[in-house]
C-alpha cells in the first residue's frame, strides 16, 4: 500500500467504517438528525460514554481490524468527529495516537462543517 501510494499507483483496499458509540450528534438532538444518516443507531442515547469506554472501543477496533489487513479505515463518532460534545478535545488526539501507533497508514472521518472552522 505504501509503495503504491509513493508511485501514485493506488490499488483497491478494504476500508471498514467504525462508528464509536458516543453521544448523539448535535444535529440529531436539535433537529431530529439527517435523513440519509444512520449514525443515530450507534449513538448512546441514554448514557454518556466515559473516556475510558471510548478508549476501549478504539483498542477493540485495533484488535478486530488489524492495520496490516486494513491500512485505511473510516474512524468516526456517532455524528461529527470534531464535535467536542461527542468527543472531547483532549481525548481525540489520544485516540488518533492509538491508531497511528497500531500502524494504520491513513484514516478519514465525517464532520459537520461548523466544527471545521478552527
Amino acid at each position: 500500500f505504501e509503495e503504491a501510494r509513493r508511485n501514485n499507483n493506488y490499488t483497491h483496499c478494504l476500508m471498514p467504517l467504525v462508528a464509536l458509540k458516543t453521544r448523539p450528534c448535535t444535529w440529531l438532538e436539535n433537529c431530529g438528525g439527517c435523513v440519509m444518516c444512520g449514525y443515530q443507531l450507534a449513538a448512546s442515547l441514554t448514557k454518556v460514554p466515559t473516556d475510558e469506554n471510548i478508549i476501549n472501543q478504539t483498542k477493540y477496533t485495533v484488535k478486530t481490524l488489524p492495520p496490516k489487513i486494513y491500512p485505511l479505515i473510516t474512524f468516526n463518532t456517532a455524528g461529527s468527529f470534531l464535535n467536542p460534545n461527542e468527543l472531547n478535545d483532549d481525548l481525540r488526539p489520544f485516540l488518533l495516537k492509538i491508531l497511528k501507533e497500531a500502524g494504520y497508514q491513513e484514516f478519514n472521518f465525517e464532520c459537520r462543517p461548523e466544527f471545521l472552522l478552527n
